[in-house]
This record gives structure tokens, sequence and C-alpha cells, in this order.
């Protein structure tokens, strides 16, 4: 599955919009279907580059070994938030504009009307889909790499930049508790 984003004109604007499409290949091509519509995309520029070490206020090696890999990926998810001038409003929401990110929830929706939406960050798509997706990774059973390449993946289809060097110690954190060998 995958994210394809559909443009509209109204009026003078362009206006770009979100789904989870899945695809099976058949004699005749590519069938594709939508699973499920993820929003109205906004985009956002970096406007900061604070580290992950700055963002937690010590070494990124002490706060992933002591915490649970959901921590270390929420913590993630806030540093890029903060890194895109979404305001902190509660511990784990954060608003910019109308939009609101819940990370106890997982939503990621307009507080204007409720209805979910798909933010452009980096080269991925936050969206309550994609924040799912991460912080309720479960390991496929398979080889270690295909395993560090799953949870990658989820990372930065959300939009979430990863350093080389966490990444490695959040894999090491998943394979400490998943026994992976």
């Amino acid at each position: 599955m995958f994210i394809r984003l559909k443009t509209r004109k109204q009026g003078d604007k362009t206006l770009s919009y979100a789904y989870l499409v899945s695809s099976k290949h058949r004699k005749k091509g590519a069938k594709q279907k939508v699973i499920r519509y993820l929003g109205k995309v906004y985009s956002f520029e970096r406007t900061k580059n604070r580290s992950f070490d700055d963002f937690i206020n010590g070494p990124a090696e002490s706060f992933i070994s002591l915490k649970p890999l959901k921590t270390s990926l929420i913590g993630l998810v806030k540093l890029e938030l903060e890194n895109h001038d979404f305001t902190r409003i509660s511990k784990n929401k954060y608003a910019k504009g109308k939009l609101l990110v819940n990370l106890s929830t997982k939503d990621v929706k307009d507080i204007s009307n409720s209805k979910p939406v798909c933010i452009a960050i980096n080269d991925g798509y936050l969206t309550s889909y994609t924040l799912s997706k991460m912080l309720n990774f479960k390991a496929p059973e398979a080889l270690e790499r295909n395993v560090g390449k799953a949870l990658a993946k989820r990372i930065l289809a959300a939009g979430v930049l990863l350093d080389q060097g966490i990444f490695v110690l959040l894999f090491q954190k998943l394979k400490r508790e998943l026994s992976i060998r």
C-alpha cells in the first residue's frame, strides 16, 4: 500500500488530497484501489534544525536505552513537529493554525471541522494512518535486515527525518525488546 495524492482545482487554487491505495498486478496491468481517504494535504517547510540530543536535553543513547521503543518514536515525531513550527499545547498534542496532532490518540486532524488531514513534511506524510503504523510497529517474522527496513520505512513514511545513529539505537532497542538474533 502507498499514499497517492490527487489534486483538484478550486477557483485559482490547486488543492491536494491524500488517499491510501493498494495495487494489484494483473495481466492487463496494475489495478489500484482506494482503501482510505487520509485528508487534505498541508505542506510545511522545516524552519528549525534541532537535534534529538538537544530536544531531549541529553544523550540519545541514554534516552533510547531507558525508554520503550514507542516512547522514543513519539519523541522523534515531537522533534519533527517542533522543527516545523508546530506548538506544543500539552504533553502529546501539537498544533499549527487549525491543525492538531494528538500523539496519544494518533489523530491528525483539522480542529475546525474534525476532518482528517495529511501533513506533508520532509519526504513523507504524517497522517493518522502513518502515525498509527509507526507507533504500533510490529516486527515481521523475517530476517533482521528486513525488520530494520520495515521499521525505517514506517518512520520515513510518516515524514520523520532519521539520523543514521539514532536509527541504529532504535534498531538495537527493537532487537532487545523482541530478542531478534
